[in-house]
């Protein structure tokens, strides 16, 4: 029960490349637990718009603890899909502006940190 206390506690996050595939994003996703993702429509690199969205999408069919997808509209091109998918800016208009601070021991957990592949093959 401490550790379910322990987790709920905070969010612990995951920051993973955009550029990253839908199969490597899916296997964090797998791997980490994740229950929810945040993304954008798109991004724009090098003058060039790269499909964040539809990656996520595919990634989290292989990732059944991702519950809900917070999708940012960064270009106009947002389609939310499914019912896991939720407008952020829709989200954060309807959010109270008051967010007290937890209080947290120094050994909950923040982020996961991946630098080395092999931490996630199986």
């Amino acid at each position: 029960k401490q550790w379910y206390q322990r987790r709920v506690r905070g969010a612990v996050h995951n920051v993973v490349f955009a550029g990253f595939s839908a199969e490597a994003l899916g296997k964090r996703l797998q791997q980490s637990e994740a229950k929810v993702v945040f993304t954008a429509d798109r991004a724009i690199r090098g003058g060039k718009y790269i499909p964040l969205k539809s990656v996520v999408d595919e990634a989290v069919q292989q990732a059944p603890s991702v519950e809900k997808v917070f999708v940012m509209d960064r270009t106009g091109a947002v389609q939310l899909n499914t019912s896991r998918d939720v407008s952020l800016e829709k989200e954060m208009a309807e959010a109270s502006p008051e967010c007290p601070a937890e209080i947290l021991d120094s050994e909950d957990p923040l982020f996961y940190v991946v630098h080395l592949r092999k931490y996630w093959s199986t």
